[in-house]
């Protein structure tokens, strides 16, 4: 197996700026990286594994979590606007490829499918993982919005992103304690 070969491409990730912070003016200096990014991911997901005490896989969730963001080592952060303007398909199939391609060469065949799995959001894991990154998203966005930073847009599409993942959930006590997290008013599903 290559290790060193995922290794050296996911390692870049630290020295990644997320673009949107930097295209609202948030200086590079002040900036959270990708890799930033991924351990809030990481947290929060540790944090869910810790109180729940569901029938998720808290492994494949957690690998998910590492490596949601793997192929920016390759692209870098694609920022949202720029996403929209090419297509979430097109998107996700560069990401995919990319992964695939890290995966078959370092030879562990698994995250390319587990990546693929993230993308898909057909199993309650990869809806859970997915609601982590937003709310890792909107987290840092209120930091620096408290800072003085114009993020208003950021937090307003992170708000209504959990609004429509948070209840693909099953396990409802799981989805009040990730609005909790995300500090979104507690609403009843309709």
């Amino acid at each position: 197996m290559e290790f060193a070969f995922l290794l050296e491409r996911a390692e870049v990730l630290k020295n990644f700026p997320r673009t949107g912070w930097l295209q609202r003016g948030i200086p590079i200096s002040e900036c959270e990286t990708v890799a930033e990014h991924t351990y809030e991911v990481m947290s929060i997901i540790i944090a869910i594994a810790m109180v729940m005490r569901t029938r998720l896989s808290n492994e494949k969730m957690l690998l998910m979590g590492a490596i949601h963001d793997w192929p920016e080592g390759i692209t870098s952060d694609i920022p949202r606007n720029y996403a929209n303007k090419i297509g979430k398909d097109l998107k996700e199939k560069i990401e995919l490829d990319i992964m695939s391609d890290l995966s078959s060469k370092a030879e562990v065949h698994y995250l390319g499918k587990l990546f693929e799995e993230y993308l898909a959001r057909e199993t309650q894991e990869s809806i859970v993982v997915k609601a982590a990154d937003i709310l890792a998203t909107l987290r840092v966005a209120r930091q620096y919005s408290k800072r003085g930073y114009d993020v208003a847009d950021l937090i307003d599409g992170c708000d209504r992103e959990l609004e429509e993942v948070i209840p693909r959930i099953n396990d409802k006590a799981l989805q009040l304690i990730l609005r909790s997290l995300g500090g979104v008013e507690t609403r009843q599903a309709p």
